[in-house]
């Protein structure tokens, strides 16, 4: 499921890619820079899928979150039912 997610993006980013440069060759003035100003968020989309994380280290990172507050959590606790 996660890798149609991922190629159900990239084709949107370059089909979107595809359509600033094609309003780009047949634009004129104002119409030219809105459609270069189009091309940069697919483009960091792109960047981020190809070079960011994986869903295995996202996943991994949120788990090992989950678990330090946790622990904050309980040395909290414990601290304030000491304390009282």
């Amino acid at each position: 499921m996660d890798k149609i997610v991922y190629y159900i993006s990239l084709a949107a980013n370059i089909i979107l890619l595809a359509f600033s440069l094609f309003t780009f060759l047949t634009g004129y003035g104002e119409d030219r820079f809105f459609s270069m100003l189009l091309t940069i968020p697919a483009i960091f989309a792109i960047l981020e899928q190809r070079i960011g994380l994986d869903l295995e280290e996202r996943r991994l990172a949120r788990k090992l979150n989950k678990a330090r507050m946790s622990k904050e959590l309980r040395d909290l606790e414990n601290k304030t039912a000491g304390g009282v």
